[in-house]
């Protein structure tokens, strides 16, 4: 081997020698690959205060966290912060994942100078953490970003830029109220609206309050109030965003014309916090100002959410007759003229009677179809409308529907049979206790005018053939005894074959129905009584007299007579036939 060649290979060895310990240098310094969180050990629970410096918008801010949670901007301007961008800064920092980047040039990545910079402050057991991350350029993909956390440069999602770009302005809160609908238990409304010049205003004043029974206006007129309506209406109110703030008139609301209120609001909370939102309209522009009785802010808001709020009085008032469940109902009252119903749940069951509620021991068992079915008709009865050009008259001051659910009365008085100015035909109609006066249409009338015979139960009597074991039939000095085997076939009794004439009839008579129940002037002795018996296998007796007056066929059970079937008297009395 010459020296030429001796000493190329030498240096060939020392090359590869240095690679090798450079390579090992490498992977000894960099990080180890792979993702891993974006703040180590960082838990968004315990941090304090951010601090924002975003150099695109000269915005330097910083928010706080209060004890209930809750984050406002405490530098530049004390402010209640956006809680959904707070949120989407947090969810980035706690959820971000990075990745390291291999000799970073800070210059190149643009952190000289950093386009936004993040401090967030950490209680971590009493003692404060915290952390700086600086954001550089996007990367190329433009989808990830590259940060310096803490002095450490990495690559992570860009989303982190998303949230940091914005003015000052889109990180304060855009809610003005901030309640729960169904927590408030009293609001007022006040004020008139018209054009800008003040022609043509109509008054919006409404008072309400929130009963047991629901929502009732005190004010301007007493009565109820559509609750899907004032929930609606509560709804609108609270979600009422800030179009613009007005800072200049922080403290100060004469400078833009709210010490002169053109309408305002004013809820009360089942906790007993009252609030009072006031608006004013600039009478040289379409601009609305906004103010809350427990804050120096003022917001510039759009006109529509104005034009929502400003729904005619009118508008909430119910027309519906009443709002209970149908299966809270437990009593029917009906009065027309002279004619008096009573429907009434008793022991599991419905019973009707006519006359005073006095009478009540004359009642008879409700057909429970009928009964359901009126009680449904009368749970969603509307009115035709609400009649504001009449005043309520009465031609009988006894007549009117009336409800009972969980002990409480609903209903009111039908008054005069009239045509209003609208073009509207029926009979009015106020509910007890309101002011309000309304139109019951002629159907509505005609459930006023259910009759007792139309709710009374068919149905004289009920038994299940399965249980009963013997029947007896007696008759013009004639008895016959029938006996049910086992396997539900009727026989003489003694007599081991079928009773046919027997069998063919038993259906109708455990199955008993009157045509038409009798009265005490139907009375006198049944002709051809024949009195009929089943007992079941328990023991238990029922006992029945079927007989005749004039033609019609009768049965009298249980203190009570009914017309039944005409020929069934006859078909019975063949049974005893020698």
């Amino acid at each position: 081997m010459n020296p030429r060649t001796l000493i190329l290979l030498v240096l060939l060895l020392a090359g590869l020698g240095g690679l090798a310990w450079w390579q090992s240098r490498r992977e000894a310094v960099a990080p180890p690959v792979g993702e891993f969180a974006l703040l180590e050990g960082f838990d968004r629970g315990r941090v304090k205060s951010l601090r924002v410096d975003q150099f695109t918008y000269s915005l330097q801010m910083e928010l706080r966290v209060d004890a209930d949670g809750v984050w406002r901007m405490v530098d530049p301007i004390d402010f209640p912060a956006d809680d959904a961008v707070v949120g989407w800064l947090l969810d980035a920092l706690s959820q971000n994942k990075a990745t390291a980047v291999v000799d970073p040039d800070p210059k190149g990545l643009g952190f000289q100078p950093p386009r936004a910079v993040v401090e967030v402050r950490e209680d971590v057991g009493g003692r404060e953490r915290v952390h700086r991350i600086e954001l550089g350029q996007p990367d190329l993909d433009g989808q990830h970003l590259f940060v310096r956390v803490d002095g450490r440069i990495v690559r992570t999602l860009g989303n982190l830029d998303n949230v940091l770009d914005r003015p000052r302005d889109l990180w304060r809160a855009k809610e003005i109220l901030a309640f729960d609908p169904r927590g408030v238990v009293e609001f007022s409304r006040r004020g008139k609206l018209g054009n800008p010049d003040g022609s043509e205003a109509h008054d919006l004043e409404l008072n309400a309050v929130l009963g047991a029974s629901g929502w009732s206006a005190v004010k301007p007129f007493e009565g109820t109030l559509d609750p899907t309506r004032v929930l609606d209406w509560l709804q609108l109110l609270r979600d009422v965003r800030v179009k613009a703030f007005v800072d200049e008139a922080s403290g100060r609301p004469d400078v833009v014309g709210l010490d002169q209120v053109d309408l305002a609001f004013e809820i009360a909370e089942l906790s007993g916090k009252r609030t009072v939102l006031s608006f004013h309209r600039d009478r040289k522009s379409t601009a609305w100002y906004a103010m809350r009785s427990d804050t120096p802010y003022v917001w510039k808001i759009d006109p529509i959410a104005i034009d929502e709020l400003s729904l005619p009085t009118e508008a909430f008032v119910d027309r519906q007759f009443v709002r209970v469940p149908k299966g809270d109902i437990d009593q029917v009252h009906l009065v027309v003229g002279d004619a008096e119903l009573w429907l009434e749940r008793f022991e599991q069951r419905w019973i009707v009677w006519d006359g005073p509620e006095s009478g009540r021991a004359s009642s008879s068992p409700a057909d429970p179809a009928a009964a359901e079915l009126l009680i449904g008709k009368l749970a969603t009865l509307n009115f035709v409308q609400h009649v504001t050009s009449l005043p309520f008259e009465s031609d009988d001051a006894r007549s009117g529907l009336w409800l009972r659910a969980g002990g409480a009365p609903f209903g009111g008085r039908i008054g005069r049979e009239t045509r209003t100015p609208e073009g509207g035909e029926g009979h009015l109609f106020r509910r007890d206790g309101e002011s309000l006066v309304f139109l019951l249409d002629p159907g509505a009338m005609a459930l006023a005018r259910t009759t007792r015979a139309e709710l009374e139960s068919r149905q004289v009597l009920r038994l299940r053939e399965l249980d009963l074991v013997l029947a007896s039939v007696a008759g013009a000095g004639q008895l016959r005894k029938y006996v049910r085997s086992p396997k539900g076939r009727w026989s003489p009794d003694g007599v081991d074959q079928e009773a046919k004439e027997f069998a063919l009839l038993v259906d109708r008579l455990i199955g008993l129905r009157a045509e038409r129940w009798l009265g005490e002037s139907d009375g006198g002795a049944l002709v051809e009584p024949i009195a009929v018996t089943f007992t079941d296998g328990f023991g238990n007796v029922t006992p029945f007299t079927l007989g005749r007056l004039g033609e019609r066929s009768v049965a009298e059970f249980a203190g009570r007579r009914a017309e039944v079937d005409a020929g069934l008297h006859a078909e019975v009395a063949k049974l005893l036939a020698p």
